[in-house]
């Protein structure tokens, strides 16, 4: 993905909404350096920011094709599921979660997204809430602390969403803590009987240091850094239907 954007023409990604300044990042990003120089990096080392086995041996092979590029990187692994859709006392409410994780720390932790649309004109409950727990950037075995963020709505109806930092060092504390795992949970009421409901939720995942925008379309949510989501790093699934 990267090396596709990085081939393009300045006024290419102009045309796809990329900014001067997201221009200026992609064109320093050197990921083919990165691993030759990770290659140096003791195995003891590696396995202390997540690395398997599998993926020490896809680093200290690299070669430089695409596809070991791919074996390398960080994978997000991500598990949706509904958790209740009930009419009582005149008012529908529907909830659901998204569990994620990251397999091995990632190259780049700015600002990530988790995000949550729903039809039928469903209203944003305030339980809603996006728990992140943190790890160590030295040794990513090791827990350091959770954050329980609150989730926002991004319009009067119908999308909510949490951008949180990958980094800990990034805040104003500098604290030392990267994101490893967590759980969104959105919640949603409306007044009325909803008999069923659709719609999206989804991670981005940011190579840039700009923070992610938001917006909701006929094709359902789109980030404006989603031209720069890695290859693995992305997850997204529709509601479960129910009557």
């Amino acid at each position: 993905m990267i090396n596709d954007l990085q081939a393009l023409t300045d006024n290419e990604l102009y045309e796809i909404g990329y900014t001067q300044e997201q221009i200026n990042e992609l064109r320093a990003i050197d990921y083919d350096a990165l691993l030759r120089s990770m290659q140096k990096t003791s195995e003891s080392k590696l396995k202390d920011k997540g690395y398997s086995d599998a993926k020490i041996a896809a680093v200290k092979s690299y070669s430089g094709t695409e596809a070991e590029m791919r074996a390398a990187a960080a994978t997000l692994i991500g598990t949706y599921s509904p958790v209740m859709f009930s009419y009582a006392n005149g008012k529908t409410t529907f909830s659901c979660r998204l569990s994620w994780n990251w397999d091995t720390m990632p190259v780049w932790t700015f600002h990530d997204i988790v995000a949550c649309s729903i039809s039928e004109n469903m209203y944003y409950n305030s339980e809603s809430y996006h728990q992140v727990s943190y790890y160590y950037p030295d040794n990513y075995n090791q827990y350091y602390k959770t954050i329980k963020y609150s989730m926002k709505p991004d319009a009067p109806t119908g999308i909510m969403s949490n951008t949180f930092d990958m980094n800990l060092y990034n805040t104003p504390g500098g604290e030392k803590g990267v994101a490893k795992y967590g759980y969104a949970f959105f919640k949603w009421d409306k007044m009325g009987s909803v008999p069923e409901v659709a719609g999206f939720i989804k991670y981005g995942h940011a190579i840039f240091s700009i923070t992610p925008s938001i917006s909701l379309g006929a094709d359902g949510i789109s980030f404006s850094i989603e031209p720069g989501l890695t290859i693995n790093e992305d997850y997204n699934n529709y509601y479960h239907e129910y009557r």
